[in-house]
């Protein structure tokens, strides 16, 4: 859809739309850069696009279907004032009984929100070869390195389960002394995710529902054996991560992520019991295991997920674009900014193409920190070039390792 703006300014696009489906969206792309993902709300008939600066002059939106059955009916282009700056960042960690080098950790990350954006990779076997290809291309390192629990779940069907599987869940056994290296002696920053073998029955990766009949809402009610076997779990992964408690290393913490797609069995039966789910995850982590060094990222966009405040530190998107479409995203930040967050801070938690960190804060996208996935993602080419690589870890406007200063 192409559309003129007479002159430079601020501009809200807008939609009318029918749609009927569950989960109904569309990427968006402006002028060719990707902006991310358009949810279309089945009982709704008009949302908002994305409030963007736009100079005078000819553009173009571009719409990819993803899922559902949304149908677009008007586009509405309009003036408006530039948005409000971002509220003061609310840095008081949800646990009151916070550990110090986490508050540590929680100050800096204040310190930079909205005017630098802190480089990520994740990894999750033991020799970590996407840092080292990072380092390879561009001479630096990520400051904060992402880390995978799925090898540590307690229910994994070793000798049913098919090859990639067992292969997966083996190269990520052990690696907790990885991430303690890269805390202690790379003095990097520790981000943590665990995709939760099912914990009854299943097989395969049981961590999506295809692969398991596991009710998240029988999780979540005391007395059932499903209930039993999440406290078993749970309770099993606060002793690993007691490792990081002990030394007092901080962790932003990200489970049950991407739960409103559905895809995982902790978001299968919907938002109720999810939320359950998080508040029994974070009532024993904290309560029970004290795990004080913890930093609670929650990780979905839709306001009826969102647990609470008392109980969410930061908020996280997984967003990818299309490869080596290293875009903004900024209609997903918009949407984060939208949740009661109360001043929450705002990060890419995934995503495959790195966005440039100058424009992402030029477009009003100031992401807290970015975070490439593994494998192809980081060490492909295709998603992040070598060029693309360089420029991101070159900007002013990137934390890289090296400018990253000790915290702990």
């Amino acid at each position: 859809m192409k559309f003129s703006v007479e002159k430079n300014g601020w501009y809200r696009i807008s939609a009318k739309y029918t749609a009927t489906g569950r989960r109904n969206q569309e990427g968006v792309l402006l002028d060719s850069e990707c902006l991310s993902n358009l949810f279309l709300p089945r009982e709704k008939t008009e949302t908002d696009i994305v409030t963007i600066e736009l100079a005078a002059g000819e553009h173009e939106l571009t719409l990819d279907h993803r899922d559902g059955d949304g149908v677009l009916e008007q586009l509405i282009v309009e003036p408006c004032a530039q948005p409000a700056p971002l509220p003061a960042p609310h840095l008081a960690l949800s646990n009151p009984n916070a550990s110090q080098n986490a508050k540590k950790l929680m100050s800096y990350l204040g310190s930079v929100y909205g005017k630098k954006v802190i480089t990520g990779q994740h990894t999750k076997d033991i020799p970590m070869g996407e840092i080292e290809y990072i380092h390879s291309v561009t001479g630096d390192k990520p400051a904060l390195c992402g880390f995978e629990l799925l090898g540590y779940s307690p229910n994994i069907q070793w000798e049913t389960s098919d090859k990639p599987t067992v292969e997966e869940a083996r190269n990520n056994q052990n690696t907790i002394p990885c991430a303690i290296r890269w805390a202690e002696q790379e003095h990097g920053i520790v981000a943590y995710c665990w995709h939760w073998f099912s914990p009854l029955g299943g097989n395969d990766k049981a961590f999506y529902t295809e692969h398991t009949d596991f009710d998240c809402a029988k999780a979540v009610t005391p007395g059932t054996p499903e209930y039993e076997a999440a406290v078993r779990d749970i309770d099993e992964i606060a002793g690993h991560l007691k490792a990081f408690a002990e030394k007092d290393i901080p962790i932003l913490w990200r489970p049950l992520h991407e739960a409103e797609g559905g895809w995982f069995w902790w978001g299968a039966k919907g938002a109720e019991p999810c939320k359950k789910l998080w508040r029994l995850m974070y009532d024993r982590m904290v309560h029970l295991h004290h795990l004080n060094n913890l930093i609670w990222v929650w990780n979905s966009l839709e306001p009826d997920w969102y647990p609470g405040n008392d109980c969410v530190d930061i908020i996280g998107a997984d967003l990818y674009t299309k490869p080596g479409n290293p875009g903004c995203c900024k209609c997903d930040f918009d949407m984060a900014r939208a949740l009661p967050g109360e001043g929450r801070m705002i990060a890419l938690t995934e995503c495959g193409a790195n966005p440039d960190p100058d424009n992402a804060i030029r477009k009003g996208a100031p992401w807290l920190w970015t975070m490439t996935w593994c494998g192809g993602f980081a060490t492909g080419g295709e998603w992040n070039t070598p060029d693309q690589l360089r420029a991101v870890y070159a900007s002013p406007s990137a934390v890289t390792l090296s400018s990253l200063p000790r915290l702990w």
